[in-house]
Parts: structure tokens; sequence; C-alpha cells
């Protein structure tokens, strides 16, 4: 959904632009680094992670997932739906990747086995898809059109009994230019090992712009676990709070957010700057 910032009183100068009506904050993309670095997938299992959005995962079995979530085995056969909430800043910047519709996508579901396990001979792929195209956009929310044909199709967690809690590992990355898919694994697979930091690095992906994980547990665990921690939320800096009132998106010089009147108070929107220096004496926030 898109909003307009209208300027009334006969004021002139002040830009008209489109914003966004909910993207991700930088506080909430700072919860997740956390959380990827409290359940030790950071950098153990990805080596880097600096997101600009946020990774939704919803399962036809259970809905819309947080992030670390327990989910049994049986409600996770089914491919989930995905969106990427983007930060303000990532929305609008020019040299965004989730700024510009001819972005493609590469996404990738990968078994971070458990806390501790060894991982030095790769990781179990049981996703991965490249040439993902930008799909539509709604409130900050992006959507995706996986018609391309999947590296890896989607197959659901299977650990074995025992073996602990898995960390299933969601990540997507923008293909730069110079992406060139690797050889193998080859297109049409199943299940199968890979190195992560090795397939990223040949296929000249960078680092993850977005990502989210869950458990899966099959039976009592009978392996050594490394202890793992929970996120205080508390100790993480907010945002540093603009001049109109509302949090900072990323750090981003290019717009202060403020809150608008949504019915979860929510909603951010985006003030365009004043050009000329001519103050305006009030404005509207319309939604379509």
């Amino acid at each position: 959904m898109f909003s307009t910032l209208l300027v009334a009183a006969g004021v002139v100068g002040y830009a008209v632009s489109p914003v966004f009506a909910d993207p991700a904050t930088a506080f909430e993309i700072a919860v997740v680094k956390e959380q990827f670095k409290a359940a030790l997938l950071v950098p153990a299992v990805v080596p880097e992670f600096n997101p600009i959005g946020t990774l939704e995962l919803s399962f036809p079995a259970t809905g819309d997932i947080d992030v670390g979530e327990a989910i049994a085995k049986d409600d996770t056969g089914a491919m989930p739906t995905i969106e990427i909430e983007g930060t303000l800043e990532a929305l609008t910047s020019s040299t965004s990747p989730l700024n510009n519709t001819a972005t493609k996508f590469t996404f990738m579901l990968i078994d971070g086995d458990y806390p501790g396990a060894d991982i030095s001979r790769g990781v179990n792929a049981h996703y991965l898809q490249n040439d993902v195209a930008y799909g539509a956009i709604d409130d900050g929310a992006i959507t995706f059109n996986l018609a391309s044909t999947p590296v890896i199709a989607y197959a659901g967690p299977g650990p074995a009994s025992a073996s602990g809690p898995h960390r299933y590992t969601f990540l997507a990355f923008a293909q730069p230019a110079t992406f060139a898919a690797p050889a193998t694994p080859a297109p049409g697979g199943s299940v199968q090992r890979i190195n992560y930091s090795e397939y990223i690095k040949a296929a000249n992906l960078g680092t993850p712009i977005a990502g989210t994980f869950f458990t899966v547990e099959v039976g009592q665990s009978t392996v050594s676990i490394a202890a793992t921690a929970s996120v205080n939320t508390a100790t993480i800096p907010q945002p540093a709070t603009s001049a109109a009132g509302g949090s900072s998106q990323g750090g981003s010089s290019a717009a202060a957010a403020t809150q608008s009147g949504s019915p979860n108070g929510a909603s951010k929107v985006a003030a365009s700057g004043l050009v000329g220096g001519v103050a305006a004496f009030f404005a509207a926030v319309f939604f379509f």
C-alpha cells in the first residue's frame, strides 16, 4: 500500500512522493541478527549476516512463524510462502536491490544441525533456487515469482531421531550482475550436502540480505548440545529518534519516519525534504 504526502495552506516547494506504510525497522533487524548469534548460527553456519530486511515465512500448517520458532516436522512438509520486508532505506535507496524490480534473488534453506554440531563436511540443503524474480510489493513487503527451476526442490526437514534440535536456516541473497550458478549442485536435485561458504563464493552472492530460522526435533536428544542464549531485546540499542518523532530506518538521511494512525500503531510514513527552506503549515497523509 502506498501513501502520498499532501501539503496545504498554499506552501510550495514540498516534494510529493510515494512512501511505504509499514517497512521493517532497524530495531527489528537488529533483533534478528542477535537471534542468529544467540542460536550459534553466526558465525559457525553463516559466517556473515548483515540483513537489510526481515524474511517472513508462512507454512500452510502453521501460518506465519517467528524467528527461532520450534515447529513439528509434520508441519513443515509443504513449501512455505516467502516475503521480505525491507527497511525504509532499503526500499527507497537507488542502490538497494529491494528498490529494483529487475533484481534476481537466490533462496536457500540449509540444515544448520544442532548447536555445537560438527558441520566441517558441509550442511544439507533442503531448498536452493536461483534467478527468482521480483514479484509485487505491498506496504514494504516484497513477494516473489518462483517460476525458475529450483536447483534443489523444497523438501521438508527430516532430522534423525534423537539428533537434537536442528536449526533450519532460510536465507535470501540478491544476485549481482556477475552472478553465475555453480555447476554443482546440478538443477533438479534433491536434498544434498553442500559447502555453504564455497557455494556463496563460487556464485559471487555475497552476504544474505535477509534470513530466518526455525527448529525441528524428533525424539529425545542424545547428543551434546552447546549452550545457546535467549535474546534480551532490552539490551539492544533503539534506533535514534528523528525530529519528526518517529524511529529512524537504518540510519537513512534521505527520509525521516513518523508514526501514522494505523490500527496497530506501527505504520510509518516518510516526510520528504523541504525545498527552498519554506516550512509547511500542515500535512495530511492519505492511504490508497
